[in-house]
């Protein structure tokens, strides 16, 4: 088990959450979720099933980050199609981690 801190993000001064939606190339599928997990800013890329290949999780100052992030960096990466972001407006659960009960296995 490993225990973590996990701070306001929003107290430090990161204004800005946003889940980005990629759409790759079949074949760059592996090496497109590889490089966005080598970009400092995104905390958290997975690869997904369903019409959305791999989601990243950023959290950044401010909304000019983003478009920075977006147009300079991610855009960039070899086997992206497409994009769509959505920008948190509302967090109403943030519970990090699994839920770890006595009774699980």
């Amino acid at each position: 088990m490993k225990i973590v801190g996990v701070p306001n993000a929003h107290k430090l001064g990161f204004e800005v959450q946003a889940m980005i939606a990629l759409q790759v190339d079949a074949d760059k599928l592996d090496s497109v979720a590889e490089e966005l997990a080598k970009i400092d800013v995104i905390t958290w890329v997975i690869i997904s099933t369903g019409s959305v290949d791999v989601f990243a999780w950023t959290v950044l100052p401010s909304i000019g980050d983003l478009s920075e992030l977006l147009a300079s960096r991610i855009s960039h990466v070899e086997g992206v199609r497409r994009t769509e972001t959505f920008v948190s407006i509302s967090i109403i659960k943030d519970s990090p981690g699994v839920l770890v009960t006595p009774d699980n296995n």
